[in-house]
């Protein structure tokens, strides 16, 4: 009864860390992490460490549980039973392949929790599943390598290449990429070989290859592309007026791209009211839609959709860490990344069960900044009150009754305590006077002059 109190305590007042809990405890089952190293490792192997285990630390990590790897070995280091030397060596060295692996076993618990939840999905293009692919670099990292020592240079770590299903708002996905400054052209192979049948691929110029273009046509799928400038092709036809986007006039105009034995496909252009950061007037996206599935304006408006995997990447920046300065090596960077996108997807279940208990406008409005603090806080709190087993003991033991107590714990969050601020235009900063090397200004002085003018 006493641990039913806890509970409920911790329910009523900070209801986001439950939810945490519940979710985390269906992506991080053990039984389930260790079936997936034992299917996908090639070269790794366990002795003391298991894989599992250094899921569990890193979590931490990248969740900032806890502030970085080597605090997380600290408080785990009873349970691991390894030396420092043991974990770090097992974290630089974990295959890329398996983290990927990794990113897609936490696509699928957290597609089937949002259905246990029966959370709708949203759907862009009726009859499409709508992908967006995107690259993301891991940013300089600390010169802790010994090579790295005796230069300036920004030392990359890692990149990949990121696949979003924007119908769920989910991570599906992720190509890794060990040499900093590879191409991502250079797995797109790998992605192609992913493609079924009506999918609609949305991505940037960097992505616009003929090669690619065909393989999404050869897969019975479609794609939006922004045209690269490096691909001419040649325009057929007369370009016709289609309308206007929020962004811009619309046009369509056919190209064929590799020449006579190539592809010819749709080219719309939007002339822009307002220039991009680029200063392009401008932009070209070629798409194999058939016209009745998508006219020219719906195609320029299902492209901008392509912002939200950057949006993504903005939150796994401010609300996790999804990179760690420390983590200089490749395969550490990657592991790292990868569980940021199971964060991701752990975060997009939380707002699910908002959605589902309170409204659709509760993930537009909410700070992520704000949630995660409040998860930060209190999550450590929640697992020193409830171990493990008394944790087990109050929860329904099916997945089901599980993501049936989150949806009834969303209804404890409280909107006003974590809504975004929202701040007025901008306004252009007034004129100073003259730059006087070591003049200073009393503030008090100041505000009694306001005082007196504002009586007079």
């Amino acid at each position: 009864m006493a641990d039913q109190d806890v509970l409920e305590r911790f329910v009523q007042q900070r209801p986001l860390a439950v939810m945490t809990r519940l979710a985390l405890g269906e992506l991080f089952q053990e039984q389930e992490l260790s079936e997936l190293f034992q299917t996908h490792r090639r070269r790794g192997y366990e002795k003391e460490l298991r894989f599992e285990d250094l899921c569990t630390v890193m979590a931490d990590v990248v969740l900032e549980f806890s502030p970085s790897p080597t605090k997380a070995y600290k408080d785990a280091k009873e349970k691991l039973g390894v030396s420092k030397t043991a974990f770090f060596n097992k974290l630089n060295n974990t295959d890329p392949q398996l983290s990927a692996a990794l990113v897609r076993h936490g696509y699928a618990k957290s597609k089937q929790m949002l259905e246990l939840m029966d959370v709708p999905r949203w759907s862009y293009l009726p009859g499409y599943e709508t992908l967006i692919i995107d690259g993301n670099s891991i940013a300089k990292c600390e010169r802790r390598i010994k090579e790295l020592r005796s230069t300036w240079q920004r030392a990359l770590p890692s990149k990949s290449v990121v696949v979003m299903d924007a119908d769920r708002q989910l991570i599906k996905d992720i190509y890794p990429i060990e040499d900093g400054q590879g191409q991502e052209r250079t797995v797109l192979d790998q992605f192609s070989e992913s493609l079924v049948a009506k999918q609609l691929i949305l991505a940037d110029s960097a992505y616009c290859t003929i090669a690619l273009m065909a393989k999404i046509a050869a897969a019975s799928s479609c794609f939006i592309v922004r045209q690269h400038g490096t691909l001419k092709g040649e325009l057929v036809g007369k370009r016709r007026y289609c309308g206007r986007s929020e962004t811009g006039k619309v046009y369509e105009q056919a190209i064929q791209v590799g020449g006579a034995d190539g592809h010819r496909y749709r080219r719309v252009t939007v002339e822009l009211f307002e220039p991009t950061v680029d200063g392009d007037t401008e932009i070209h996206l070629l798409t194999n839609l058939r016209e009745k599935d998508a006219d020219a304006a719906t195609v320029a408006e299902t492209y901008r959709l392509r912002w939200e995997i950057e949006h993504k990447f903005y939150v796994a920046t401010v609300a996790h860490r999804c990179e760690v300065d420390s983590m200089g090596y490749p395969r550490a960077s990657i592991y790292v990344f990868a569980l940021a996108m199971m964060a991701l997807n752990c975060r997009q279940v939380l707002f699910g069960g908002l959605y589902m208990a309170l409204g659709e406008d509760v993930e537009n409005e909410a700070s992520h900044v704000s949630v995660s603090e409040e998860i930060h806080r209190s999550s450590d709190g929640l697992a020193v009150a409830l171990d493990c087993d008394q944790w087990a003991a109050l929860v329904p033991n099916t997945p089901a009754g599980r993501m049936q107590m989150l949806v009834r714990v969303a209804a404890n969050y409280d909107r006003d305590k974590h809504r975004k601020s929202v701040r007025g235009p901008k306004h252009p900063p007034p004129s100073k006077t003259k730059y006087r090397n070591g003049h200073h200004l009393s503030v008090k002085k100041i505000l009694d002059k306001r005082k007196q003018c504002k009586t007079c």
